[in-house]
């Protein structure tokens, strides 16, 4: 899973008060190339609308967001489960319960001290979050302390500065609103500067 995040370098989380709505923003930036999509457990129907687009973008990698108990972003043993399972804090059952469901761990973290944490408990990625909270110069001093620490910047990244955290040491960016309202032509230049793979 790692290396699919470092080839592809963005995640578009989708975050909806509305099935429909989430349905359409999914489809949206997956027919734009997108192929890391991540829907959020604050979504209604949100495990339903996982395995929906899984099934209907085979070529896509969907993941569950915003998981905060071990059962988040699990299916039933007949169930497509999320292939990756992101969330907003360090919490090691939630990790466990990815890695034995099959899924990747992505825990967020905001310190090194929690970064740090979230590895030793065997997460994959670490989701640097809010990332509008540290800074671009800031976040590459922490890459250049803690370059064994993959992270992935998420909340607050914009489709102008994305390539910037990929610079400064990012292996992906996630992104949400900023990406889902941006035009046709604006997500296929961010996918072309990122240089992900489609």
């Amino acid at each position: 899973m790692i290396d699919l995040v470092r080839s592809h370098r963005l995640v578009a989380i989708i975050r909806k008060p509305d099935e429909d709505e989430a349905r359409a923003a999914a489809t949206e930036v997956l027919a734009a190339g997108v192929r890391l999509i991540e829907v959020t457990m604050t979504t209604p129907g949100a495990l339903g609308l996982i395995r929906e687009l899984a099934g209907t973008w085979p070529d896509a990698v969907v993941g569950a967001g915003t998981v905060l108990t071990r059962a988040g972003g699990g299916g039933g043993d007949r169930e497509p489960r999320a292939r990756f399972v992101v969330a907003p804090n360090v919490d090691r059952a939630v990790i466990e319960a990815a890695h034995a469901g099959g899924a990747a761990a992505m825990p967020g973290a905001f310190t090194p001290t929690e970064a740090l944490t979230a590895m030793s408990f065997g997460a994959d990625v670490v989701k640097l979050y809010p990332a509008s909270g540290i800074g671009l110069a800031a976040f590459g001093d922490l890459c250049r302390a803690l370059d064994q620490v993959p992270f992935m910047p998420t909340g607050g990244v914009s489709v102008r500065d994305a390539p910037e955290w990929i610079r400064a040491g990012a292996i992906a960016v996630g992104m949400g609103d900023a990406l889902t309202r941006a035009s046709t032509a604006e997500l296929a230049g961010l996918l072309t500067e990122l240089g992900g793979t489609g």
